[in-house]
């Protein structure tokens, strides 16, 4: 991505994910990443009307992730669905990721789901958000001790 130096996040609104996608395409794309690797935070912007174009499918999300090895926060609070992203992050490598910020749309993604993703990146990450809801767990299970599966 072409951004002035001094730039650590970046806003993905739904017309800048279809350049983003187009620019991925391009097989001479590092002109267009030159700065990626100042980019720290990645955030996500959706609109209710957001057609298929202005989505990332699994490969150009991964592609995205593989152009920013310094990406220390990713946020989904402001996509409406989160969830196929948040899939997706099983498949990336991110060395430095510190925080998936999911904020309220934690009721829109299963919580096994993010588990395996909070799992994933255990070694890196300091800040998670869950959702608690006193029916969720099952004092006879085993879901008590995720918690400590974490560390």
């Amino acid at each position: 991505m072409a951004i002035p130096l001094g730039w650590e996040a970046v806003t993905l609104r739904d017309h800048n994910v279809s350049l983003v996608k187009a620019h991925l395409k391009n097989l001479d794309h590092n002109q267009y990443f030159k700065y990626s690797h100042l980019i720290t935070k990645l955030i996500f912007q959706e609109t209710m009307d957001s057609g298929h174009s202005y989505k990332f499918n699994r490969l150009e999300l991964l592609e995205l992730l593989n152009q920013l090895p310094n990406l220390k926060e990713i946020d989904f609070k402001q996509i409406y669905y989160p969830e196929k992203y948040v899939g997706y992050l099983l498949d990336a490598d991110m060395q430095h990721i510190n925080n998936i910020d999911t904020g309220s749309n934690l009721y829109y993604i299963r919580s096994d789901l993010l588990f395996s993703v909070y799992y994933k990146f255990r070694s890196s990450i300091t800040c998670i958000s869950l959702l608690y809801n006193q029916n969720m767990i099952n004092p006879n299970s085993q879901q008590i001790n995720i918690l400590n599966s974490l560390t």
